[in-house]
């Protein structure tokens, strides 16, 4: 079975509607704001979780976590425990 693609106009209407009911207008262009392309920093925004950690700071971690048998802490665990990612 195939569909046939919306055209795009179509499917920002439906999803501008969508955010609108879900979020309420206010909270709807808040949210269309953030995920806008070109006005968020993803470097600046990446070094606010991460920190700068040096490269030793790196490899001690992923040892740490290796020998607990983490395969990866959760992002959550990560920023309660150490205030970074």
């Amino acid at each position: 079975m195939s569909k046939t693609e919306r055209p795009l106009d179509e499917v920002n209407r439906i999803g501008l509607e969508a955010l609108v009911k879900a979020l309420g207008p206010a909270d709807a262009e808040r949210f269309i704001e953030h995920c806008r392309t070109g006005i968020r920093d993803y470097t600046q925004e990446r070094r606010r979780w991460l920190g700068s950690p040096s490269v030793r700071e790196i490899v001690d971690r992923l040892r740490s976590d290796a020998e607990r048998g983490a395969a990866s802490p959760s992002d959550d665990e990560t920023l309660t425990t150490t205030g970074r990612a």
